[in-house]
Order: C-alpha cells, then structure tokens, then sequence
C-alpha cells in the first residue's frame, strides 16, 4: 500500500511541490524531492516538467501559494542580499544608472531616505546613453565630456 499524504500525494511529490510553491525551479525542486542517484541533467529536467504538468501537483502548489504569506515567499533579508548581488552586477556592467537606482532603493529600505510618494519620470526607461544625450541636450561636446567623465555604460553608448 502506497504512503499518501493529507493532500492525496506521495510525500516526494508533495515536497516537490512545496519546492515549486518556494519559487525553485522544476529541476532543483526534482532534485530536492527525489532520488536522482545516476540521472543525467537532462533526464532530471524531463522528469520534473513531466511531474510539474500533473494536475495534483498544479493544484497542490496553487492551494499552497493561496495560504502563502508574503513573509514565505521572500524575506528582508533575501530582498536585501537580491539588492546587493543586483547592485554589484550593475556596478561590473559600468551601467551607473542602475547602481544609482538600487544604492538609492538600498537606503530607503534602510529608512535613512524617506520619500513622500514614487514619482515616475520619462527617464526612468533610458539606458545610459539617452540619458546622457537627454542631459546634453543635443551639445555633442559636452555629450562627449559627460560619456568620457562616466567611462563606457551598459550599452556602451550605443545610439
């Protein structure tokens, strides 16, 4: 006779869908529910999409999403160390802009910038080269003196 959880599930795949409710991948939540001692990567990942497409198990991860609170799904903690690797793969890119943004994001989740209200701006979508351009205001000197000043950016201003 077969071990079935509450829910009508083996308790591999009901771990395998509270790993998908987590937010893992199909693959790490096969990995982290099953055996796979001998799998190759590939087998790993048609098993899991195959188990994934179930019904029971679409349905188990949508009741557990259902009674997740937002403290399950993400933490400050989590938020923070997101902010962090975000920040210094913006920084390796040289794509200032977007340090700019998240440094600035950083402080604020840190309380030490208290903004009455988020404010959208026509510049919030530019990449580094538009913006640049935008500043300059069509002078091309002072363009070029700004892209030299910043070092090459995320596109590589590109136009």
């Amino acid at each position: 006779m077969k071990t079935l959880t509450d829910e009508g599930l083996k308790p591999a795949h009901e771990k395998f869908a509270v790993l998908l409710a987590k937010g893992l991948n199909q693959a790490d939540a096969y990995r982290g529910s099953h055996n796979c001692d001998g799998l190759t990567n590939q087998r790993i990942g048609e098993r899991a999409s195959k188990l994934a497409a179930r019904g029971p198990i679409k349905a188990r991860v949508r009741a557990l999403l259902r009674q997740a609170k937002v403290s399950d799904l993400d933490s400050v903690g989590q938020a923070f160390k997101d902010i962090l690797k975000d920040i210094e793969e913006a920084r390796q890119a040289k794509n200032w802009t977007a340090v700019a943004q998240m440094s600035r994001l950083r402080v604020q989740c840190h309380g030490m910038i208290l903004d009455k209200g988020m404010i959208l701006s026509p510049t919030a979508d530019m990449t580094d080269a538009q913006l640049i351009t935008r500043i300059a205001g069509g002078d091309e000197e002072l363009a070029a003196r700004i892209k030299f000043i910043l070092g090459p950016g995320e596109d590589e201003f590109r136009q």
